[in-house]
């Protein structure tokens, strides 16, 4: 009797015992880049660490751009922690070669790869460089599979992955990798990217965004509703059962907050449902502004659209009351008049419903697309590239000194002159940036290539033609980064090496800079009379920038066009 009482006692210490062996906890720290937040993001591993994880993983973008000295900030403010951390890679932590090499480096570990803890098997994919399952390479696919396959007998599968390509099958696209994950029951799969906190459950298997743990987001840190708050997620495994939820700063939050179909008509109100159009030609101030909202849900919008004009536009219209019925679209056009300055730019405030009782605070500035004008000058009258901005050789030109942040507003920087002229084979350019302390300009950058982003410096998009878009920066002392994007198939060429005539000079006041650029190496059309552009001057002293338009990215619908006369 005595012995089979100590058997049982046995018995049920050992299933205690097992049982309390399945239970773990693993938290996931979200994206850091993007303008890092560097206070938010220790905070929010202090967080992590006083809650002691069995594990801790991320879903990339923890470094910006990759770069060293981010590195270091990064992985010491990391060091903190006493459990294993797994990274995962994103887009800014790997962008080339380069930064692929430095992320094995610092990380010890390949780019894709898996392990195991307790009852659960984990998977890193990497799709940091590519856009969607099929550009992905097919060496990390078979090894997907025929890992997926070697682990199927795992109670529980997670994969963690920086983008969201799982939106795929939300939009009611094939999404080869659900197919995948479902075939080989995944549990749950954890991606970032987006900085917004969301979640989707497809097939039983649950999808989750991981919102900002210090990355910069659009929205403030108090949209909870939006899932745009600071955060890291919190999982816990308990006898084979997933169970998650969202810790912000001040309290917790339940991790579908968010539903991913919401999460996506709410990128579409913000960058496509409401939108404006409306040119501005150097020496006319009136433009024609036409206004279109789709409504994509199923119940009539009635609300007011505002318009702000602020003391450098005027508008005979402040306010439209509006009604459009589920499907319909809204079409009006007003008249808008530049008094003073372009910036800051008139703004648009408008409410729109969707989902379940949420409202999307519409307030953003109108994106004018601004026309200038490049005098064409006889091969006589070409100037001198030495950095001096001769008056007599620039008199032809233009000047432009109106320029905004990426908001919107009047730009902070300090005044800067930009001047264009052209002949039959060359783009000219001068740049004019004034500085009241010009002993603290940053030109660090000396190598083709470096980070002359960082510095004071001046950049340019450039996109002469539907298929290709170029992009420089050049600083004070006339270092250069380049590269080239190709439209066809969204691929980046840093290898490209433009063929610029660059000089630089500087006085007590300003620095100046002279650009040549070949409009043959730019596949210029002439007969098409016309490029699109945006400039940009960084001033890091004082953490901001001079914009022609606030859009600095590689879609150019809206950049300036610059008219070659």
């Amino acid at each position: 009797m005595m012995k089979n009482l100590l058997l049982i006692l046995t018995f049920s210490l050992f299933s205690l015992i097992t049982l309390a062996s399945t239970k773990f906890h693993f938290a996931i720290i979200g994206d850091r880049t993007g303008t890092a937040n560097q206070p938010i993001f220790e905070s929010v591993v202090s967080k992590v660490e006083t809650l002691h994880p069995d594990i801790v993983l991320n879903v990339g973008d923890l470094p910006e751009d990759g770069l060293e000295d981010d590195w270091q900030v990064v992985l010491k403010t990391l060091d903190i922690l006493t459990s294993p951390f797994y990274f995962v890679p994103g887009n800014n932590d790997i962008l080339d070669e380069a930064s692929r090499i430095r992320y094995i480096e610092h990380t010890n570990r390949p780019t894709y790869y898996s392990f195991d803890y307790e009852n659960s098997h984990f998977i890193i994919m990497d799709n940091s460089m590519w856009e969607s399952f099929y550009e992905l390479k097919s060496s990390q696919i078979v090894w997907l599979i025929n890992d997926l396959e070697r682990n199927k007998h795992f109670e529980n599968i997670f994969v963690f992955m920086h983008k969201p390509f799982w939106y795929a099958s939300v939009r009611g696209e094939v999404d080869p990798l659900h197919n995948i994950f479902k075939h080989y029951n995944v549990k749950a799969v954890f991606t970032g990217h987006l900085h917004q906190n969301a979640y989707q459950k497809i097939d039983g298997i649950e999808y989750f965004i991981v919102g900002s743990s210090g990355g910069h987001f659009s929205g403030s840190n108090d949209e909870v509703h939006f899932g745009f708050f600071y955060q890291f997620m919190w999982c816990t495994v308990i006898d084979g059962k997933l169970h998650t939820t969202l810790i912000k700063e001040d309290g917790m939050i339940p991790s579908n907050i968010m539903s991913a179909q919401d999460q996506i008509m709410f990128n579409e109100i913000q960058n496509g449902l409401i939108l404006t159009k409306g040119q501005i030609r150097e020496g006319n101030d009136n433009v024609n502004l036409t206004i279109s909202i789709q409504n994509k849900t199923n119940k009539t919008i009635k609300q007011n659209l505002i318009i702000e004009t602020g003391d450098n536009w005027s508008s005979l219209v402040s306010s439209l009351p509006i009604e459009i019925l589920p499907g319909e679209t809204y079409n009006d056009t007003i008249k808008l008049t530049k008094l003073t300055s372009i910036y800051p730019l008139p703004r648009i405030k408008f409410i729109y419903p969707f989902g379940n009782n949420l409202e999307y605070q519409y307030n953003e500035p109108i994106i004018l697309e601004r026309v200038l004008i490049s005098s064409k000058i006889p091969p006589i009258n070409t100037p001198t590239i030495d950095g001096i901005i001769t008056p007599s050789e620039w008199d032809r030109s233009i000047k432009t000194t109106d320029f905004g942040e990426m908001d919107g507003t009047l730009s902070p920087v300090e005044k800067t002159e930009l001047s264009f002229m052209h002949d039959d084979q060359f783009l000219y350019i001068a740049i004019n940036c004034y500085d009241s302390r010009m002993n603290e300009l940053r030109s660090n950058a000396v190598d083709r290539d470096g980070n002359v982003h960082l510095d004071d410096a001046v950049g340019m998009i450039i996109t002469p033609n539907p298929k290709e878009t170029y992009q420089f920066y050049t600083n004070s002392i006339g270092t250069i980064w380049d590269q080239k994007f190709n439209k066809t198939d969204s691929t980046y060429h840093p290898e490209w090496n433009g063929s610029f005539l660059i000089a630089n000079s500087k006085d007590d006041y300003s620095w100046r800079t002279e650009i040549r650029i070949s409009l043959k190496e730019l596949n210029y059309d002439p007969s098409s009379g016309q490029i699109k552009i945006n400039f940009r001057r960084k001033q890091p002293r004082i953490r901001a920038s001079a914009l022609l338009s606030p859009l600095w990215n590689y879609e150019a619908d809206l950049h300036p066009v610059l008219l070659l006369e």
